[in-house]
Formats: C-alpha cells, structure tokens, sequence
C-alpha cells in the first residue's frame, strides 16, 4: 500500500471510530432519556383533570401501593401515646401506629398550646439520615420550620423515612408515601385538628416525599418543597452524587418530576431553591425549567399564581420566612 493510500485509510478509520462512538453515545443518551409518554401538555380544564386522576392510577401501580389504597379505610391505626416531652415551650408526643398489618412507626406530633379551635395542620419531612425529630432544631436545614409553625398555632406530624426499603412487593418510594398518607390518616383522626387544612413541608429528600404526598394524596391542601425541584435529566447526569431511591422501574417513561408536581394543581405549591445550591445538587436552573413546565396546568385549571418558585440567597435549606408566610396565606390559623 502507498504511503498516500495509508494516509487516507488511517483519516477514514479515525473519522469512522469517532462516528461509531458519537453514535453509541447518542443512543446511550436517548435510551437514558425517553421522552416521557405522559408529560403534560397545555390542554381543557376537563382534560387536565382527566390526565391528573389517569396519572395518579398510573403511579400508584408503579408505587406498588395500589392494593394498600384500597383497604386503607380498613387498617386500624391503633395510636399509642409512648412519650410525650416539652421543647421550646411545645408539646411534642411520641406516638406509635399501625402503617400497614406487618409494621409499625413512631411518629411525632407537636401541638400547640392554643386549641380552642380546630387548627391547621403541617406534615413536615427531613431528608436522608433523619429520625424525624430533627424538622424540629432551628439549627438543621430545616429551620426550625416544625417549631416555628407550631408557636404560630399549627400542629405538625413528622415522620422517620429512612428506615424504609424496598420489597419484591413494594418500592422504597411507596414505602416511605404510605407511611405519610397513613400520618394524614392519624391528623384525620384527632379531633383538634382543622381537617380542610392540612398541609405537607419538606426539603431534599423529604421534599421529594412532600412532592409525592401532594402529588397523590389530594387531603394536602398546600405543600412547601425546598431543594428538590429539578428534573430528571439532571439528576442523571449527575447521577453517582445522588441516592437512586428516587428510581422507580420505568418511571423515566412514564413522566418528569414536572408532571408529578402537576398533579398539586389547583391546590397551592411552593417550591424552593437555593442560590448557593451546588451545581451537582439541586441548582436554581433546571429548578426554573421544572416550574414553567409545572405552570402549564395551573393555567389550564384557572389557578395561575398558587404555584411558585421561590430563589433563595441560602443553600440546601429551607427558606423559613416564605415557607412561614405560604402556610399563613394558604392554611391560616383562625383568630
């Protein structure tokens, strides 16, 4: 072979291997990220309701709790106060009940000191790591929040959710929503508490469990949710810095974050982020992208401004004063 004739079969080779592994990675790409079947899109009032209640059938099949929320109604919640402690000048109970036949879990319940009426309620979420007491220090990510609305006449309800794991018959996701639904079934249950007024806060990983609550559970009238907003095509490209509890089979298929905070509308949201949130976390940017997706079917259902997105100067954290005046606005305590 001439010198030339190499020359070129070397270019066209390389040219060749560099095509081949371009292709690969655009197909690798695509396979990671489907374009979802059921992303929203604008349409009829009556529409938009019909796609919320397919959607919500849809999830919980892929939750794994469609059988749980249909014998609900007939799991005895069986509460047993086990301790009950003052802190701040607040009430706190440690309450045992029943989450399903097999499993209990303590939650704790804050109550405030004023009940001569029947007041609002907040279930409020910590992320990773949490023993479900910690929505409680003001020196936490948490701010303090589960204090604060507690002196403002609010009860609150928290709730451990990293104990729970996954079954051949349950997801990890499913795991921690039942539990949550059945913390609204024991708010339900108290007579003191406001039961048109019930609300759900959370941040990082307990936001993303606020996002599922308000999304499935339509007894939550307003949710906060600081630092989760975002979408899945970002937490796939930065997918070894993050939990995949967020994983559900074929979930990518089916929607986007987006579309499951879709299923809030046309009750009240806030979302919240941070500013100085690491680009790798949960950054300002896809949050944006996130909630102009989420504005479409607040439009659509004629509720355009109960939803929004709240930039913060803070980091990983929640934004206490807008939470604060959000619960005030939407769940407010009667005087």
């Amino acid at each position: 072979m001439t010198k030339p004739a190499a020359k070129h079969l070397r270019t066209f080779l390389i040219v060749a291997s560099v095509g081949v592994a371009i292709g690969l990675s655009t197909f690798a790409w695509q396979q990671r990220r489907p374009n979802p079947t059921h992303k929203y899109s604008a349409r009829s009032s009556g529409e938009a309701k019909n796609w919320q209640a397919a959607l919500r059938v849809k999830l919980s099949e892929k939750l794994k709790i469609a059988d749980l929320l249909e014998i609900e109604r007939d799991l005895a919640l069986k509460p047993k106060v086990i301790a009950t402690n003052r802190v701040s000048g607040i009430t706190i109970q440690t309450v045992r009940i029943n989450i399903d036949e097999r499993l209990q879990s303590h939650i704790f319940l804050s109550i405030p000191n004023d009940r001569s009426t029947p007041v609002p309620a907040v279930v409020c979420l910590f992320g990773h790591g949490s023993n479900g007491t910690q929505v409680f220090s003001a020196k936490s990510e948490f701010s303090g929040l589960g204090l604060e609305l507690t002196a403002r006449g609010y009860a609150t309800i928290s709730v451990s959710l990293s104990g729970c794991r996954p079954s051949l018959s349950r997801t990890r996701a499913g795991e921690r929503l039942w539990k949550l639904i059945r913390c609204l079934d024991y708010l339900e249950s108290l007579d003191f508490v406001d039961k048109s007024k019930i609300g759900c806060a959370g941040l990082s990983m307990g936001g993303e469990m606020a996002m599922w609550l308000g999304a499935m559970d339509s007894r939550v009238k307003a949710t906060v949710c600081a630092g989760f907003l975002t979408t899945m095509d970002h937490l796939l490209d930065f997918e070894k810095q993050h939990c995949p509890c967020w994983k559900i089979d074929g979930l990518e298929r089916l929607v986007d974050f987006s579309d499951i905070f879709a299923l809030h509308a046309p009750r009240a949201l806030l979302c919240q982020s941070g500013l100085k949130e690491p680009n790798d976390q949960f950054p300002v940017t896809p949050a944006r992208s996130a909630m102009l997706e989420v504005n479409k079917i607040y439009k659509d259902l004629g509720a355009s401004g109960q939803e929004a997105l709240q930039v913060h100067d803070g980091g990983h954290v929640v934004h206490l004063e807008s939470a604060l005046k959000f619960f005030e606005k939407h769940l407010p305590v009667a005087k």
